[in-house]
């Protein structure tokens, strides 16, 4: 089942994003401790909204700590679309992709952020990583897992069943647990809408 949720910056209205045919704009990974974006990849036809995703990206960042236990993942679901998090097993990074519809099968949402992390994770620069020092190193990876999963009829790489059991890389199942992010909106009068999340 889907959550509900939506969050803007004022002026845009709910209505206002037109990302055409892509399935996937923009994909990204941040350090929760000090709320940093470390990468991300946003497709050209997001270029209008850049500033609206990196600021949901950033309160979201800033929520996860108290929002998401280790190895937890939600889909919120934003205007037409949704973003999906995953948190990853020791709490240190979060993982984010925002789908343009609804429909986009969160299967497919999660099979890219856990191949994404796997790809993080082998990085050796990533704990001393700053703000988007990563974006170079990672700009090839995160296209091509974009143009992977664009197309929800090619099977991901790493399927989210194979994670769900006892993957010693990726610790115990993911367990779904409901919960309220409302303070999300608590950004003055920059943020016009209410993000109102339930977690998947």
């Amino acid at each position: 089942w889907l959550p509900t949720c939506s969050m803007a910056s004022s002026g845009v209205s709910q209505s206002s994003q037109n990302w055409g045919d892509v399935a996937l704009p923009f994909l990204a990974v941040g350090r929760v401790e000090d709320s940093v974006c470390l990468a991300y990849y946003m497709r050209k036809e997001a270029k209008e909204e850049q500033e609206q995703i990196h600021d949901v990206f950033q309160r979201l960042l800033k929520a996860s700590a108290a929002k998401l236990a280790p190895n937890q993942r939600r889909r919120l679901q934003w205007n037409d679309g949704s973003v999906c998090c995953l948190m990853d097993q020791k709490g240190a990074f979060l993982y984010c992709v925002v789908t343009s519809k609804l429909d986009y099968p969160e299967q497919f949402a999660y099979g890219l952020l856990y191949d994404f992390a796997v790809k993080v994770k082998q990085m050796d620069s990533i704990e001393g990583a700053t703000k988007h020092s990563l974006n170079a190193e990672l700009e090839d990876e995160m296209r091509n897992l974009i143009e992977q999963y664009e197309d929800r009829g090619i099977q991901p790489l790493s399927p989210v069943a194979s994670f769900a059991g006892n993957d010693a890389d990726h610790g115990n199942a993911l367990q779904p647990r409901t919960g309220d992010m409302r303070e999300l909106q608590q950004g003055g009068p920059a943020t016009a809408k209410i993000l109102k999340i339930i977690l998947v």
